[in-house]
């Protein structure tokens, strides 16, 4: 049978009220409503009925949640007051709930809404009930405890010295006591996370008499975190000294610990967006650093003393580059570029780097299998993947212990297939990464790659590492599997498809001068004086005629200017006044089948990567030496065949 539901709709949308009492039919409850949309009609609306809740828009035309907030605090009534609007930022949301809103919903994600109006209205029955019940105690002591009893709130009676002298079942399950005497035998102050938290609150309540919706943290005797809503009334003599305090808890955990994780994502992000902004100068810096390296190696041959030096500048360079890859992992700002790798040599590369994040009391071997084969996968993914498999595992053991590295070459069979159903057949590469830690439970592991799970305090996790790597893994086509017992450790095995070609050099590490000369000319869109001249210089030792511009505007004022064709044009990605995007569209529409080539010391380029994509147009990540610009111009000018394409070692 429908429960009656008196709801009172402030919407300037009847379509939208249509909406909200549908769900709330689908939700079982059998509403009767009245929809106003100003501060009049809400006002002689409360004078003419008694409502059980208020669902209401955030922003109208002639009216708002904030006013009618105000008008509803006014009038003294205590009813449900919940936002459902369109969008809503976290400042406002939050603005809302301290003026007295209950909650509030997207309009876009109904699903909560019955779960929402039917704990508002508990909470409204449990806040009324308190009251009726403080204000006949004196008349019926029986009643009350009846209600202390049955309540679903944790309640609780105290003296100011912490002795808690009764509370209710509620009370006991929230903190994990076995009964009623056990929650007795243990203060109130035992509850808080020290004793300066505890005085916090019992001055506040002298002060106020009274604490209403007041949050607080607590702890069970156990030590894990209670996150509550508190509503506590002091009882004062005449002298004005607190003899007692009684009042009901509202178990705010779960809430709070999304709250911290969102926290923590938004840290994580903006420490991305520094780390992207950090790369971008420095690899700017090494381009430059690196093209004038090889201009001067042009210059001279392996006899001169300089030489050394100069390619162990390149070396130096290299290993800068890989620094900030590596940096860009942890802030997953890297850019995505499958490529041909060795799992052995990722690890070997990689284990200077775990060393250091790993404990000085963790032990850890690699056990390579020397005739791996290769995957086809993004190198800082990859290197993701291990990265936070590693800091599980670390955290795994936090008195020490043993990390265990292994790569092994497998084939699945038609066998594998039929119980495992989404493996394929064929040839795969395994890493397994195995620790001999605390281990999880299988209710653990069922939720191991859950977003937001996990078993880390919220200060110290956001619950996303494992779920990014089985998103990294699947996107290439792989799969992870989980074994681990109590305190026997867990190991984490990565399959993923194995190719045959072997992996290439990492670009640009080789230098070479075998390219032939050419005389065509080249507009170089570059805002950074110092790279521009490098490019310039780098192009012009190759025969090439060289053309400047700063920026994208002056870059089509130069196309506009030539007589002649300008086959190639070399253009920063992210520019001033005009990007490499609007400049090309630009180029293209008054020089058809102008060919470009895009370089870009940003390495958190989506949207940029997606349109290069779906134009074909190729991109060239600083750093980069002369030679890599002269073959990328070099390959635009005169495509290499298939037949002309060097075979993988």
């Amino acid at each position: 049978m429908a429960t009656p539901l008196r709801t009172l709709i402030l919407e300037d949308s009847p379509d939208d009220t249509a909406l909200l009492l549908l769900e709330l039919e689908r939700g079982g409850f059998d509403p009767t409503h009245e929809r106003v949309d100003t501060a009049e009609e809400m006002t002689a609306a409360l004078g003419r009925h008694t409502w059980d809740i208020i669902l209401a828009d955030y922003k109208m035309p002639h009216f708002n949640a904030i006013a009618a907030l105000s008008i509803l605090k006014q009038k003294n009534q205590d009813i449900p007051f919940i936002i459902v609007t369109g969008s809503i930022g976290e400042e406002t949301a939050t603005a809302a709930m301290r003026a007295g809103a209950n909650d509030y919903l997207m309009k876009d994600n109904l699903t909560r809404l019955n779960e929402t109006v039917r704990r508002e209205l508990k909470e409204a029955v449990n806040r009324a009930a308190l009251r009726r019940a403080e204000a006949s105690l004196r008349e019926s002591e029986e009643k009350y405890r009846r209600f202390f009893e049955e309540d679903l709130s944790a309640d609780f009676i105290s003296t100011p010295d912490g002795k808690i002298l009764v509370c209710n079942p509620s009370f006991v399950r929230l903190f994990g006591f076995s009964s009623t005497e056990e929650a007795a035998s243990h203060d109130l102050k035992s509850l808080f996370p020290d004793r300066a938290a505890w005085d916090r609150f019992i001055d506040a309540l002298r002060e106020k008499r009274k604490l209403q919706w007041c949050e607080v943290e607590l702890r069970c005797p156990g030590g894990a975190r209670v996150d509550a809503i508190a509503n506590v009334v002091g009882r004062f003599d005449p002298e004005n000294k607190l003899i007692e305090f009684k009042g009901y808890l509202f178990d705010n955990t779960e809430r709070k610990a999304l709250e911290r994780q969102l926290f923590q994502v938004r840290k994580m992000e903006s420490l991305g967006r520094l780390a992207s902004g950090i790369a971008h100068d420095f690899n700017n810096v090494l381009t430059g650093i690196l093209g004038y390296t090889d201009l001067s190696l042009l210059k001279i041959d392996e006899t001169h003393p300089l030489h050394s030096y100069l390619t162990h500048i390149r070396q130096l360079v290299w290993k800068a580059s890989k620094m900030i890859r590596q940096l860009l992992t942890f802030g997953r700002r890297q850019v995505i570029e499958p490529t041909p790798l060795n799992l052995n040599t990722v690890l070997l590369e990689l284990l200077p780097l775990l060393e250091k994040v790993l404990s000085e009391e963790i032990e850890m071997t690699f056990h390579p299998d020397p005739h791996l084969k290769n995957v086809h996968a993004d190198l800082s993914q990859i290197e993701q993947v291990i990265l936070n498999l590693c800091v599980n595992a670390r955290d795994a053991m936090p008195a020490g212990g043993r990390l265990i590295l292994q790569t092994k070459n497998l084939s699945s069979t038609e066998s594998d297939i039929r119980e495992t159903p989404f493996i394929h057949p064929g040839d795969y590469v395994l890493l397994s990464v195995s620790d001999t830690g605390v281990g999880m439970d299988e209710k653990t592991i069922e939720r191991i790659f859950d977003p937001f799970f996990s078993t880390k305090d919220p200060d110290h996790g956001t619950g996303l590492g494992l779920s990014i790597v089985h998103g990294i893994v699947g996107q290439h086509g792989g799969w992870v599997t989980v074994e681990s017992r109590i305190g026997k450790g867990s190991t984490f095995k990565i399959f993923l498809p194995a190719v045959e070609k072997s992996a290439h050099a990492a670009p640009g590490r080789e230098f070479t001068r075998h390219l032939p000369r050419r005389s065509e000319k080249i507009l170089i869109v570059e805002d950074d004086p110092l790279l521009k001249a490098v490019f310039q210089r780098s192009l012009e030792e190759r025969g090439h005629s060289v053309l400047l511009a700063e920026n994208g505007e002056e870059g089509l004022r130069q196309i506009k200017q030539q007589t002649d064709p300008v086959p190639v044009v070399i253009s920063d990605l992210v520019m001033p006044k005009m990007n490499g995007r609007e400049f090309y569209e630009q180029v293209q529409m008054i020089k058809p089948g102008t060919k470009f080539l895009f370089v870009s010391g940003y390495t958190d380029l989506p949207d940029h990567q997606e349109w290069l994509k779906k134009n074909n147009l190729p991109l060239l990540l600083k750093p980069f030496s002369p030679s890599e610009l002269a073959t990328k111009v070099h390959d635009l000018l005169e495509p290499p065949t298939d037949a002309a394409k060097p075979e993988a070692a």
